[in-house]
Protein backbone atom coordinates (compact mmCIF):
# COMPACT_ATOMS: atom_id res chain seq x y z
CA UNK A 1 0.00 0.00 0.00
CA UNK A 2 1.23 3.50 -1.24
CA UNK A 3 1.84 6.19 1.67
CA UNK A 4 -0.16 9.79 1.36
CA UNK A 5 3.04 10.86 0.06
CA UNK A 6 3.33 8.83 -2.79
CA UNK A 7 0.08 9.67 -4.05
CA UNK A 8 0.63 13.99 -4.10
CA UNK A 9 2.98 12.76 -6.66
CA UNK A 10 0.77 11.88 -9.08
CA UNK A 11 0.11 14.51 -11.68
CA UNK A 12 -3.67 13.56 -12.36
CA UNK A 13 -5.95 14.99 -10.41
CA UNK A 14 -8.81 11.99 -10.42
CA UNK A 15 -5.98 9.45 -9.49
CA UNK A 16 -4.62 11.31 -6.95
CA UNK A 17 -7.78 12.06 -4.98
CA UNK A 18 -8.54 8.37 -5.51
CA UNK A 19 -4.84 7.52 -4.10
CA UNK A 20 -6.13 9.21 -1.25
CA UNK A 21 -9.21 8.13 -0.61
CA UNK A 22 -7.89 4.56 -0.68
CA UNK A 23 -4.76 5.06 1.56
CA UNK A 24 -6.33 7.73 4.46
CA UNK A 25 -9.75 5.14 3.81
CA UNK A 26 -11.58 8.96 3.79
CA UNK A 27 -14.78 9.07 1.14
CA UNK A 28 -14.36 12.72 1.02
CA UNK A 29 -11.48 12.36 -1.10
CA UNK A 30 -13.84 10.79 -3.12
CA UNK A 31 -15.93 14.27 -3.54
CA UNK A 32 -12.49 15.65 -5.60
CA UNK A 33 -12.95 13.23 -8.71
CA UNK A 34 -14.58 14.84 -11.74
CA UNK A 35 -15.49 12.12 -13.54
CA UNK A 36 -18.96 11.13 -12.07
CA UNK A 37 -19.08 7.34 -12.09
CA UNK A 38 -15.11 6.90 -11.02
CA UNK A 39 -16.24 9.22 -7.77
CA UNK A 40 -19.19 7.16 -7.45
CA UNK A 41 -17.35 4.13 -7.81
CA UNK A 42 -14.70 5.96 -5.66
CA UNK A 43 -17.84 6.14 -2.39
CA UNK A 44 -18.86 2.19 -3.25
CA UNK A 45 -15.14 1.04 -2.08
CA UNK A 46 -14.28 3.35 0.33
CA UNK A 47 -17.97 2.94 2.07
CA UNK A 48 -18.37 -0.50 1.78
CA UNK A 49 -21.50 -0.22 0.31
CA UNK A 50 -23.66 -1.03 -2.48
CA UNK A 51 -25.71 2.18 -2.95
CA UNK A 52 -23.04 4.12 -4.84
CA UNK A 53 -23.06 1.48 -7.49
CA UNK A 54 -26.65 2.30 -8.65
CA UNK A 55 -25.98 5.96 -9.60
CA UNK A 56 -22.88 4.63 -11.92
CA UNK A 57 -24.03 5.44 -15.64
CA UNK A 58 -21.45 3.16 -17.72
CA UNK A 59 -23.35 -0.21 -18.03
CA UNK A 60 -20.38 -2.97 -17.51
CA UNK A 61 -18.98 -0.44 -14.64
CA UNK A 62 -21.87 -0.34 -12.96
CA UNK A 63 -22.38 -4.04 -12.59
CA UNK A 64 -18.79 -4.41 -11.93
CA UNK A 65 -19.63 -2.46 -8.91
CA UNK A 66 -22.45 -4.13 -7.48
CA UNK A 67 -20.32 -7.94 -8.29
CA UNK A 68 -17.72 -6.55 -6.25
CA UNK A 69 -20.11 -5.45 -3.27
CA UNK A 70 -22.75 -7.88 -3.50
CA UNK A 71 -22.55 -9.50 -0.01
CA UNK A 72 -22.28 -5.98 1.58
Amino acid sequence: MAASSDCYAIKDGDKRAYCLAVVKRDYGYCHRIKDGDKRNQCMAEIKGTRSNCYAIKEQDARKACLAQHRDK
